[in-house]
């Protein structure tokens, strides 16, 4: 399948996802940090958004096959 705006391919629809969920990790990260939180728990802190992101990019990848 051809990618258009209305139907965006694979990649993109990747990309994209793993752009949100970097943005999430940097503002928490900073979040975290800049409220008194040591570099060490503020940079593992966020990883709590792996789960719930490879669950989002294993729907997106099987809603992208059934097309």
């Amino acid at each position: 399948m051809h990618e258009t705006p209305e139907h965006p391919g694979l990649r993109r629809t990747m990309v994209q996802l793993l752009i949100v969920l970097g943005v999430f990790y940097v503002v928490w990260f900073v979040i975290s940090y800049l409220s008194g939180g040591s570099l060490g728990s503020s940079l593992t802190a966020p990883l709590i958004l792996l789960a719930p992101g490879a669950g989002i990019a294993v729907v997106r990848y099987k809603q992208f096959k059934h097309r």
